[in-house]
């Protein structure tokens, strides 16, 4: 007996499946908690020890936490990793950011919990892989 789609069937490939139904509810809104913010700044701004290794952000302080808001708020892509949620964005016009080599960084991804709250940001070169485990909530076709 045939039929069509299993609307039972849950994420039958989590490399291409897409929450078609909703299910996966993504935050409302981001809170740039202090955590976070200082766990981004600890890391992701200047050049403190320890952390020498990880991409920085070239924006002040509010442009940071603009940009920051701006991929939760139009990201290109949202992708589910456990009970975290990932937003990224290419800003073709923009550089937000420098490697630890010095490459220019048009990208950025953000990290919140269920609830919103701000995990990390920073500037990258590229999406994150999709591990098979991820589920792909929201993509924008390019």
């Amino acid at each position: 007996m045939l039929s069509d789609f299993n609307q039972y069937q849950y994420a039958p490939n989590g490399l291409t499946w897409i929450d078609p139904w909703g299910w996966s509810c993504t935050p409302n809104k981001i809170n740039l908690t202090k955590a976070g913010v200082k766990h981004v700044k600890n890391r992701h701004v200047g050049n403190k020890i320890g952390w020498e290794h990880k991409s920085k952000w070239t924006l002040n302080n509010a442009e940071m936490k603009s940009t920051v808001r701006d991929v939760f708020r139009k990201p290109d892509r949202i992708t589910k990793d456990g009970d975290r949620f990932i937003y990224e964005k290419t800003m073709p016009n923009k550089i937000v950011g420098v490697t630890p080599e010095g490459t220019n960084l048009n990208k950025a991804r953000v990290v919140v919990e269920s609830n919103g709250d701000l995990v990390t940001a920073f500037p990258q070169e590229v999406f994150k892989d999709m591990k098979s485990t991820d589920i792909l909530i929201f993509s924008k076709q390019r």
